[in-house]
């Protein structure tokens, strides 16, 4: 279970991953204008119960913190970072909504192109300062949270 929730913070942003061509053509939803800016880990619960340290859940060695930036032209970035702030994992792409549903397209993770890009989705909620992404797999629920920096 743990390592689930690993791989849906990698896949949903970097890691975190899905549809190339991200327009409002391909029936996608506008972007949420309280998804678009720069969002802060926060934890990580399998229902609502903590699975630890950000190091302890994404398993990489110093990892102190998290963030995601969503931009409104559909591209994301994210990273890791240690405690001094340099980044230990990146990677980015573009993104599009359908519904609930965030639907993200990794096409580089630490400045080396993913051919073919990688992709995933995740269920997601959002306001102007709280970021849910979650999941739920047999009969658990699982959720990365996050806060807009």
């Amino acid at each position: 279970m743990k390592k689930t929730i690993v791989l849906l913070m990698i896949a949903t942003c970097f890691i975190i991953a899905a549809l190339s061509g991200c327009g409002d053509d391909n029936g996608t939803n506008p972007v949420p204008s309280d998804l678009i800016g720069t969002w802060a880990w926060i934890s990580a619960t399998m229902d609502d119960v903590s699975m630890g340290t950000l190091e302890e859940v994404t398993e990489i060695t110093g990892a102190d913190s998290l963030s995601y930036t969503y931009n409104a032209n559909r591209s994301w970035s994210g990273a890791v970072y240690d405690a001094s702030m340099n980044p230990l994992t990146t990677a980015s792409g573009t993104f599009s909504v359908k519904g609930d549903t965030l639907i993200m397209v990794i096409s580089e993770e630490d400045g080396i192109a993913v051919e073919p890009p990688d992709a995933d989705s995740i269920l997601f909620t959002v306001t102007a300062t709280t970021l849910v992404q979650y999941t739920v797999e047999a009969g658990h629920t699982f959720a990365v949270n996050f806060i807009k920096e």
